[in-house]
């Protein structure tokens, strides 16, 4: 038989034997204890909306909405079908997810050792567990979300099993069965579509090996005078395959632009752009696959500029390897190298950045992409590993003999009747067994990654430590705005100083008016308008801090704008349908408010009211002129707190004066001599819009005592709620 991957005549066992008990049950033991760290982990980001608190796990009707498409990220019903089945047995409890991934990653592994066999026989086993236990393969078991990856390998390695079956003994069943189970992983997670091109690639090497002679005699498949037959038969039974990836990726492209991608500048633009990402991404890949260390939950985007070598290099050296790996292939030169790299782009393609994928709004590289790319460089590497490790202990023992064995773990005649000898060449021994080392540490690492899952806060802060990832710093700040708003504000600013992303200015400003801070939270609602216009979260973000400020007219406007954008949005219609009868309300009570305001003697009531439905209607500058005049005319304390309110608060950059709200306030405050509650508390919402937080604490701590004074129980309520919202220590 001869081994794929170097093109040698070895003699092994039948490689179509099922495997042994004892063989499976030691890889599934071996992957699960390296991997039984992440069993209690909990869930992770995106977990929540995809499997916990998601309406689609929740009865059958969530099933039929699954398979018939629009209600997801990505339209892989067979992934969202498992979760479902989960969901229904465990309900939302991480522990069954992280074992059945577990459990699925195990099972790839054996898939891996039956499928090797068949094409790298010397050294299917490690090969199998250098991809099983990889550091890197840890993001796609420990995290749920991602529970997509093994569960679409197991379909896809099925389905190469089964191909295989067709390739070397025919049945249209086999085909079919091929086929089926290939849709099957497509359905699961399109990223699959790469195997009829690896496939492809395997067939052409062997056709050219044949071709140029390099077959030995004592090859059955080269002696088969049917050989020719039997490949034409396997190029062709690629056809269907070629098809359905083909179909599959057309869809994926298509319901990323239509379903997740929301447009914006977070996505490259043009060629250069993306070939500058490719390159990074492929070194990038490349380094974590021999070296992986300094691994992380997310990652800093990379520079997509070519005025500066540092960016054009990576890319320059990316497409002089592409052209090389080419002119090789089609010369026929170079042996098994330019196959194992054509291998690890072919495998590599879908995430190097051609192509847009939601996951480029955060980073270009994530560990969770290279999951089936660790499957095509797992031979090849162990192949080098294990010649390194024969190499190594030969020149560290030249006298020894090397006897090659079926699992690719060499053999060393140790017969001798010298101590010192026998000690130099046990110690040879485990030098030849290099690859069997190497796999031994990174089981040691896969356990301690996992172990760094059970932590979701640790996991981000690690990411966010010495990295430019402007995600890691923003879920950073979203996990502990609850417990400590000062550090976490420090978090949204370091975020916003790496990337000026939407996201992260819409997250920014819901922490920020959720303090008080309205006049900086509309800004930055503005600004994450700005960078990403098509963004429906954001503008239901704003139109909700909008409409519970009172700014009716400016919230009904953006859920408009929601509804351009997808007219199937029902909490957009529903909201926007409440607000246009709130403002139809408004504006009649305004008519009829009209000539009260008009009368001499108008009562203090009716003008705040006037006021307010002006502010509600976007009429903000006639609020504050009709308080100027009224002010002037009787010196009333509300209209001064009223007043203050809308010129420190306004979303008309032509009425916002926070100076003049703050001196205003200060000299209502003198003038009262800080005996009143309510303009305590205006004085502190007035400081919390001027960014001045210690001043704005101390009114509130005024205001609770003297609303409790006053006996005014909820308005004192409602300044306690806002102290603790601001991390202030509350008066007893």
């Amino acid at each position: 038989m001869t081994d794929r991957v170097s093109g040698e005549t070895i003699t092994v066992k039948d490689s179509t034997r099922p495997l042994s008990a004892h063989l499976a049950a030691t890889c599934v033991v071996v992957v699960a204890a390296a991997f039984s760290p992440a069993l209690f982990a909990g869930f992770l980001w995106c977990d929540d909306y995809t499997v916990a608190d998601s309406a689609l796990m929740q009865d059958v009707s969530g099933l039929a909405r699954i398979w018939r498409g629009g209600f997801t990220e990505q339209y892989y019903p067979l992934t969202y079908t498992l979760y479902w089945m989960i969901h229904q047995v465990f309900g939302a409890v991480p522990l069954p997810y992280h074992a059945v991934s577990i459990l699925l990653h195990a099972l790839n592994a054996l898939l891996c050792v039956i499928v090797f066999r068949r094409l790298f026989p010397v050294i299917a086993v490690p090969a199998a567990l250098w991809f099983a236990l990889h550091p890197l393969q840890v993001e796609s078991v420990a995290w749920i979300y991602e529970l997509k990856n093994p569960w679409s390998a197991l379909w896809m390695l099925l389905a190469a099993w089964m191909h295989l079956r067709f390739i070397e003994r025919g049945g249209t069943a086999c085909l079919a069965g091929a086929v089926v189970l290939f849709f099957a992983s497509l359905l699961a997670k399109s990223a699959t579509l790469i195997y009829p091109f690896l496939a492809a690639l395997v067939l052409a090497a062997e056709s050219a090996e044949r071709a140029s002679g390099r077959s030995k005699p004592s090859d059955p498949a080269g002696m088969d005078p049917g050989r020719e037959r039997r490949r034409r038969r396997a190029f062709l039974s690629l056809i269907p395959f070629f098809i359905a990836a083909f179909a599959s990726a057309a869809m994926t492209v298509w319901y990323e632009r239509h379903g997740t991608l929301v447009g914006g500048h977070e996505y490259p633009q043009s060629l250069l752009e993306r070939l500058a990402i490719a390159g990074q991404a492929f070194w990038f890949y490349a380094g974590k696959v021999l070296w992986p260390v300094a691994l992380a939950f997310s990652y800093g985007r990379f520079a997509v500029e070519w005025n500066h070598w540092a960016q054009a290099l990576p890319a320059v050296f990316f497409l002089v390897l592409l052209l090389v790996t080419l002119c090789s292939l089609l010369m026929r030169r170079g042996g098994g190298t330019p196959v194992a790299l054509a291998a690890f782009l072919i495998a590599l393609l879908p995430v190097l950045g051609f192509v847009d994928i939601y996951m480029f709004r955060y980073t270009f590289v994530a560990d969770h992409l290279a999951y089936l790319p660790l499957l095509a460089a797992a031979p090849p590497v162990v192949y080098v590993l294990q010649k390194a490790g024969e190499w190594m202990a030969r020149r560290l023992c030249p006298s020894a003999r090397l006897d090659g064995g079926s699992s690719g773990v060499g053999d060393f005649d140790l017969s001798t009747s010298l101590p010192q000898e026998r000690r130099l060449r046990r110690f040879s021994l485990a030098i030849g067994r290099l690859h069997w080392w190497i796999l031994i540490v990174l089981a040691v690492l896969t356990w301690r990654r996992a172990h760094q899952y059970q932590s979701e806060e640790g996991l981000w802060r690690e990411a966010a430590s010495g990295r430019n990832s402007w995600l890691a710093r923003l879920q950073v700040a979203r996990l502990v705005q609850g417990r400590d708003p000062v550090e976490a504000e420090e978090w949204f600013l370091r975020s916003l100083e790496v990337q000026r992303s939407a996201e992260a200015s819409a997250s920014y400003a819901r922490f920020l008016a959720g303090r008080g801070r309205t006049a900086s939270a509309f800004a930055h609602f503005e600004e994450a308008i700005v960078l990403s216009p098509r963004d429906t979260r954001v503008l239901h973000s704003a139109a909700a801090a909008l409409a519970g400020e009172g700014f009716l007219c400016h919230s009904l406007e953006h859920y408009r704008r929601i509804l351009e954008l997808d007219s199937g949005d029902e909490i957009a219609r529903v909201n926007l349908w409440s607000l246009e009868r709130s403002l139809q309300e408004v504006l009649r009570r305004l008519e009829s408010l009209s000539p009260l305001v008009e009368a001499p003697g108008a009562g203090v009531e009716d003008l705040l009211e006037f006021c307010a439905a002006c502010v509600s209607l976007g009429r903000e500058s006639e609020a504050s002129d009709r308080l100027n005049e009224w002010i002037q005319e009787r010196p009333d304390s509300r209209l001064s707190e009223r007043l203050a309110l809308v010129l420190a608060s306004s979303i008309d950059a032509r009425v916002r004066d926070v100076p003049a709200a703050c001196d205003l306030i200060k000299e209502l405050i003198e003038r009262t001599r800080g005996t009143v509650a309510s303009v305590q508390e205006t004085a502190a919402r007035v400081f919390l819009a001027a960014n001045r937080e210690s001043e704005a604490v101390q009114h509130l701590v005024t205001a609770v005592r003297l609303y409790e004074i006053d006996q005014e129980p909820d308005k004192a309520h409602v300044c306690l709620d806002l102290l603790r919202i601001l991390g202030a220590r509350t008066p007893r």
